[in-house]
């Protein structure tokens, strides 16, 4: 019989990830299936909670938490994750999202659609112009995401 070891107080944080890791690869499956089967209908949910997140976004931009967290960012380690999972994670993504994207540019292209050919006849012989142009772009592309957010 194998002798007890009293290990030093702390954490074995190369330990602990691989737990994690090995725990998360073996509940893939469970969790699927706990998305899919939610205990609540997680929009009500996120909706009756809005005036929470208000606040909580007031906190975090009181405290400066972006920033704090854009800080503590380690591009190597950034990399590492980008490299280990590699370009399917993206283009699978990206596919699995098709009829959501197609949906979505079904409400956006129309408005762009407009907001460009507006812009396209304004004039356009003066550096002035274009910078007219330019302006007008930016505040209509902003007045169609207000509109598609449903706001006035």
């Amino acid at each position: 019989m194998p002798p007890i070891t009293v290990r030093p107080s702390g954490f074995d944080s190369a330990a602990i990830a691989k737990k994690t890791t090995d725990r998360a690869q073996a509940a893939g499956q469970d969790w699927l299936t706990g998305v899919l089967n939610p205990r609540k209908d997680p929009k009500a949910a996120a909706i009756a909670s809005n005036a929470h997140y208000k606040q909580s976004m007031q906190t975090a931009l009181n405290e400066d938490a972006f920033l704090k967290g854009v800080q503590g960012i380690d591009l190597d380690q950034m990399a590492t994750t980008i490299n280990a999972l590699g370009a399917s994670v993206y283009t699978q993504g990206v596919a699995a999202r098709q009829a959501k994207l197609a949906a979505a540019w079904q409400k956006y292209g129309p408005l762009l659609g407009d907001l460009q050919a507006r812009v396209n006849a304004m004039p356009n012989v003066t550096d002035a112009d274009r910078e007219n142009k330019a302006i007008a772009m930016m505040r209509g592309l902003k007045l169609i995401k207000k509109q598609l957010r449903g706001q006035k």
